[in-house]
This record gives C-alpha cells, sequence and structure tokens, in this order.
C-alpha cells in the first residue's frame, strides 16, 4: 500500500510518500539518495532497476531550492518527504547553467 500526500507547512511545500513495505534502516538512509545504491540485493538489475530514482529525485527537488528526506512511515515502511519552498522566484531559471 502507498498513500501520498501533498500540503504545505509554513513557507514550504511538502509531499509525503508513505508505504507499507519493509523500511529503510536507519543506518541506510543517507545512502539510499546516493546514485546506483540498491539496498534489496535479491532484485536483479533487469528487474530490479539501477539505483537512480532516488538519487534524480533528490537533484530535482535540490534545484528547486528543497530537500528529500526518508524516515519510518505509520504504514510500517518508509516514507520520503518532499520539501521545498512554496513561493520561489523562478525568473531566469531556464537561462541557470549551474544546476548542482
Amino acid at each position: 500500500r502507498v498513500a501520498v500526500s501533498l500540503c504545505q507547512e509554513g513557507a514550504e511545500c511538502v509531499i509525503h510518500v508513505d508505504d507499507d513495505g519493509p523500511g529503510i534502516p536507519v543506518k541506510d538512509r543517507s545512502a539510499v539518495f546516493e546514485p546506483f545504491v540498491r539496498l534489496d540485493t535479491s532484485r536483479k538489475q533487469n528487474s530490479g532497476g539501477y539505483g537512480l530514482g532516488l538519487a534524480i529525485v533528490r537533484r530535482i527537488v535540490h534545484w528547486h531550492g528543497g530537500r528529500a528526506e526518508v524516515s519510518s512511515s505509520d504504514l510500517g515502511g518508509a516514507r520520503f518527504t518532499l520539501r521545498w519552498p512554496a513561493e520561489q522566484d523562478l525568473r531566469g531559471y531556464h537561462r541557470r547553467s549551474d544546476r548542482s
């Protein structure tokens, strides 16, 4: 089961994605956003991906002045939280060359 919610908390837009899966151990939570990290070693690359999805999500959120976090969900699995400023000055954004 997956639950997605969107809200505004103060000056931030927040998306929570909760699941009822096995969760992510605290020791692995910072690594899960790194490229090519796959915590489920039983999954093969041809059926389980390359470990790029969360790294891409974190980069996109960062480009918009936000951050991505992972914690435990009330559903029993993981909670991914994306936060970014509710108001942004996007003038000239399409011309930015430094998007690191």
